[in-house]
């Protein structure tokens, strides 16, 4: 299906309220308006305190989009084999900062021989993408799956991926491609 994120809110996507988002399994534990998400925001600080804590143990995590936080379209979907999602949506968010010459041109070392080059961080793919979804929406939000306990573990892909999987499925989001290992679930 093809779709143009050059027109107006909402795209042609399926709109959610917090409490579909909620009965799909999905809590949301932030929302922050995307004009905030820039380097030192007070905004983005506390995001990031409230995923630290929100997200210790989080291994699924959606990220929802609006113009107007009642009604939210699906953006991305993700997940974490161990660990938890907190370096992810972290490092997620900083792609959508703007570009600071300080902060992201950085010196790339090759294995013999140091500061070969500079290179500007933040403007591979997946850096425009989240800067994309930042442009198109007025506010972003960022939920986790509730009962990760329940999930059932599988031989080819893990118990969070497989979430994963289905939550992408049932709400189609903008942003989201399978991971190779379990796009046959996904057809």
């Amino acid at each position: 299906m093809k779709l143009n994120v050059e027109t107006e809110f909402p795209y042609g996507l399926n709109q959610y309220s917090e409490d579909e988002i909620t009965k799909i399994g999905l809590k949301i534990i932030h929302i922050i308006e995307t004009s905030k998400i820039e380097y030192d925001t007070e905004e983005l600080k506390k995001l990031f305190d409230d995923i630290n804590k929100e997200c210790k143990n989080s291994h699924v995590w959606a990220l929802y989009g609006s113009d107007n936080k009642k009604n939210w379209i699906p953006l991305q979907v993700a997940s974490r084999n161990s660990g938890n999602v907190i370096n992810e949506i972290r490092t997620d968010f900083l792609c959508m900062t703007s570009f600071d010459k300080k902060k992201d041109l950085k010196n790339w070392n090759s294995y013999f021989y140091n500061s070969v080059m500079q290179i500007r961080y933040g403007f591979d793919a997946k850096c425009q993408k989240y800067q994309k979804m930042k442009k198109i929406c007025n506010y972003l939000a960022i939920a986790i799956l509730i009962n990760e306990e329940s999930l059932d573990e599988n031989e080819k892909v893990t118990k969070y991926q497989k979430k994963e999987c289905d939550i992408a499925l049932k709400i189609q989001p903008l942003f989201w491609n399978p991971a190779r290992e379990f796009q046959v679930l996904c057809k």
